[in-house]
């Protein structure tokens, strides 16, 4: 990431159940006002779908739908930098995943809102755990 270059690879995480399970990931520099690289947004999909879930981003591409995206993240700091926290690293993997969508087929006018929620939208305490992105048609 130093180089600020997104990044690809077929990789397999280890299940709780201890088999392996085939993913594709891609990782996208996220960067502050100034242009610094501080972290990065992870798009994890189950690697035989990849190429079907680029299918489908470009079937997306021909419907008259409208788009919304969200970016959560846990309650734990980001960093201790207070310019760059919880909020505007959720915003960023909501703003990662348009992106990603609209390089694979999703027209800009499609793409209705980019939300970043930090860890405040979510009354489900297990999810508000977890550092995602959502997308609603």
């Amino acid at each position: 990431m130093r180089d600020g270059q997104p990044r690809e690879a077929a990789v397999y995480l280890r299940h709780r159940a201890g088999h392996r399970v085939p993913v594709y990931v891609r990782a996208i520099p996220l960067r502050d006002p100034v242009g610094a690289i501080v972290g990065a947004a992870e798009i994890f999909e189950e690697h035989h779908f990849v190429p079907d879930s680029d299918r489908r981003q470009d079937e997306l591409g021909k419907l008259p739908n409208k788009t919304s995206l969200e970016g959560h993240t846990d309650a734990k700091p980001f960093a201790k930098d207070t310019t760059y926290g919880n909020w505007e690293l959720s915003a960023d993997r909501a703003n990662a995943a348009r992106r990603l969508m609209q390089q694979n087929g999703v027209h800009e006018d499609q793409v209705m809102q980019v939300r970043g929620y930090a860890d405040q939208d979510c009354a489900n305490q297990i999810i508000r755990k977890t550092r995602r992105t959502s997308g609603f048609l």
